[in-house]
């Protein structure tokens, strides 16, 4: 079933005359987005708290006291085999909608990133450090690549894949959002997000499910081994790897 959120009431001023509602605003903390991932890995994989181990994860240094902002499960090469698994079974469903439908869907995750820009943008400068200007500029890139990718998905590296699912290691932001524009071809995707983006990373895997991608299509892989290809997952044959 799609992780299930609860929209708020609250409402913004973005200008005279108009509103602008950040539905999504609830979930997209530190705090909510660990719980979330939490919660969601404990269902699929039938897991008390007490049995796995969790990444935790700092504030960026020199902004402000170092604290931590929340864990994540930390996953093992299991893990990363059964994200992979369910992304491919998803992707079936994905390639059989018809191109339109998925242009809209991911045009629809943009519009809903647009609306929670300064809540993703937040989230970058609190786990990474960077200025509020690079912040926006990171997120602005990933959005203007993803509408290049639906203006001409024959473009993207995957539109060459044979496999249903791409998996690979994003360093930086701008790799981070290649992998989740490989959407635009039919593709499952499931990356190791850059170490200081966990937080946008898991925050774009669920505005993406919310605007209707099918979920697990989109899986970051929170993990101290950051090479999926050092695992068995890495050399099944239904996975191509983007580097």
């Amino acid at each position: 079933a799609r992780h299930e959120i609860v929209p708020s009431t609250g409402v913004s001023e973005t200008g005279k005359g108009s509103v602008r509602y950040h539905f999504l605003a609830p979930l997209l903390t530190a705090k909510q987005l660990s719980e979330a991932a939490h919660s969601e890995f404990a269902m699929l994989h039938d897991s008390s708290y007490e049995n796995y181990k969790q990444k935790l994860v700092w504030s960026a240094a020199g902004h402000g006291d170092r604290k931590i902002l929340g864990g994540f499960p930390e996953a093992g090469g299991d893990t990363a085999n059964e994200a992979i698994t369910r992304a491919a079974s998803q992707a079936e469903a994905w390639k059989k909608e018809t191109k339109d439908h998925r242009e809209y869907v991911l045009t629809e995750f943009l519009r809903v990133c647009d609306v929670h820009k300064r809540q993703l943008q937040e989230l970058t400068i609190t786990e990474s450090g960077v200025h509020s200007a690079s912040a926006e500029s990171q997120l602005e890139g990933g959005f203007e690549l993803l509408e290049q990718a639906i203006a001409k998905p024959e473009t993207t590296w995957a539109q060459e894949c044979t496999a249903e699912v791409v998996i690979g290691q994003a360093e930086n932001s701008q790799k981070m959002w290649e992998h989740i524009s490989f959407l635009v071809n039919g593709k499952g995707v499931v990356f190791v997000p850059p170490e200081n983006s966990i937080f946008v990373a898991t925050a774009l895997k669920f505005i993406a499910e919310y605007a209707g991608v099918p979920p697990g299509m989109v899986q970051p892989i929170v993990t101290s081994n950051r090479n999926l290809m050092d695992w068995e997952c890495g050399k099944r044959p239904d996975v191509d790897t983007f580097a």
